[in-house]
């Protein structure tokens, strides 16, 4: 009988492990203070991302763009799908001191639904090299992306525009204005993405045997897909009990002691929504041949290669608080 050799960590890994700790490390070091002040400066971050992320997708499907306007027509879209509660305020004269007061709901209307595929496909019209398929792949991730970013705006903003509801005066309440302690629902969703994606990978490397789906990811097993669930559950869950045993919950009144059931439940749902986001922009790029969207990130690729379990996550979680909390976000 064939001895079975025990899963490790090759000298190839643990060199491209190295990178992605380093590029992580780096990555941190900028963005962590932007989403501390948050407020405007935060939503320029979301403004590049989305730019370079549409610019990653676009790219993604290489036939026949060599004319500039696919990148143009598809930045206008996006940029208009992923901002249009900003832009509609603008419109209508609202005070924008402080840009949170506009992402008080997750709002893309049908009419520019519908205007950004038709302009999407009279670029396919117009351009005899691209294909209907690929028109349709661009709309559908530049839509994830836009609702990802979008929800992202909308959880980093949640806990001041719900005090901006009912009591700004509160000053002693830390989570009250745009600052350190208002980011912490943001951070309680961003570890239920990413230690999914850690918990999967450590698991998967040492215990993994079942694979998935090895057309689409041929690493993914379900040993890792469990592992990264119970990992990140534990992590995210922990970190909002902890909060809310100091006494500064990561949202009042939803994400807290007292209602630990709306904790424990976001847990569960966003391990299993970071899987799907993975394999989605996963698929994509096996069915154009690529690696990676971009290189903006040594080690983990572009901005939608390190985001695509973050564009679910955040959908999932803006969706779970529009629930719970009803008709004060919406």
């Amino acid at each position: 009988m064939a001895k079975i050799e025990p899963n490790h960590i090759g000298e190839e890994t643990k060199k491209s492990l190295r990178v992605r700790v380093l590029s992580a490390i780096i990555g941190l070091v900028i963005v962590l203070p932007i989403i501390f002040v948050g407020d405007w400066v935060f939503f320029a971050l979301a403004v590049f991302g989305t730019v370079v992320g549409t610019i990653e997708i676009v790219k993604c499907c290489k036939r026949g763009f060599r004319s500039i306007w696919i990148y143009v027509v598809s930045i206008i879209i996006c940029i208009a799908l992923t901002f249009w509660p900003f832009l509609m305020d603008i419109r209508e004269g609202v005070d924008l001191s402080h840009v949170f007061n506009t992402f008080e709901r997750i709002y893309i209307p049908i009419i520019l639904f519908l205007v950004g595929l038709v302009g999407l496909l009279l670029v396919v019209i117009l351009n005899p090299n691209l294909e209907f398929k690929d028109a349709c792949s661009i709309f559908t991730l530049l839509l994830i992306l836009s609702l990802g970013i979008q929800a992202t705006l909308y959880v980093r903003y949640a806990p001041s525009l719900y005090l901006s509801a009912t009591t700004r005066a509160s000053l002693d309440y830390v989570n009250g204005f745009d600052n350190f302690a208002s980011s912490t629902l943001l951070f309680y969703v961003a570890f239920g993405c990413f230690f999914t994606d850690i918990g999967a990978y450590f698991i998967g490397v040492f215990f993994g045997k079942h694979k998935i789906n090895e057309r689409i990811s041929p690493k993914k097993t379900y040993e890792g897909f469990v592992g990264g669930i119970v990992i990140s559950t534990l992590i995210s869950s922990g970190f909002a009990f902890l909060m809310s045993g100091i006494g500064h919950p990561v949202l009042a009144g939803v994400f807290d002691i007292e209602h630990w059931y709306y904790i424990v439940g976001l847990s569960l749902i966003m391990p299993i929504m970071a899987t799907i986001g993975d394999f989605v922009f996963s698929a994509c790029k096996r069915t154009y041949g690529i690696k990676d969207f971009g290189n903006i990130l040594p080690g983990h690729g572009g901005v939608c290669d390190r985001l695509d379990s973050w564009f679910f996550v955040f959908m999932a979680a803006a969706i779970y608080i529009v629930i719970v909390k009803g008709t004060i976000f919406i």
